[in-house]
């Protein structure tokens, strides 16, 4: 049933949340890919595992989604500086 008109659930506020998640893990993903060398290696991995960071369920999950957010996006920005990349042109990249 899960995606499905009967999905219940899936029309939750936190369901919603978790299915943008998971986009924004694959785009992460592709970036990854594309952008993977010896110069941001480190950068790089630790996005690709950020999100292991969320677990539990309620506030307890709200507040580590909104620290796994804030964690990505101060990994993009740290990516950004390694790679002295215009902010504009990383933001415009379709992978991100």
């Amino acid at each position: 049933l899960r995606d499905s008109n009967f999905d219940l659930l899936g029309i939750s506020k936190e369901r919603r949340i978790e299915k943008r998640l998971i986009k924004d893990y694959e785009k992460d993903l592709t970036f990854i890919f594309k952008n993977f060398n010896s110069k941001n290696r480190s950068i790089l991995i630790d996005l690709a595992m950020n999100p292991n960071s969320i677990k539990g369920f309620g506030p307890v999950k709200q507040k580590r989604i909104k620290n796994a957010t804030r964690n990505r996006l101060d990994l993009l920005l740290k990516y950004q500086k390694n790679e002295k990349m215009p902010l504009n042109e990383l933001l415009a990249s379709k992978t991100i």
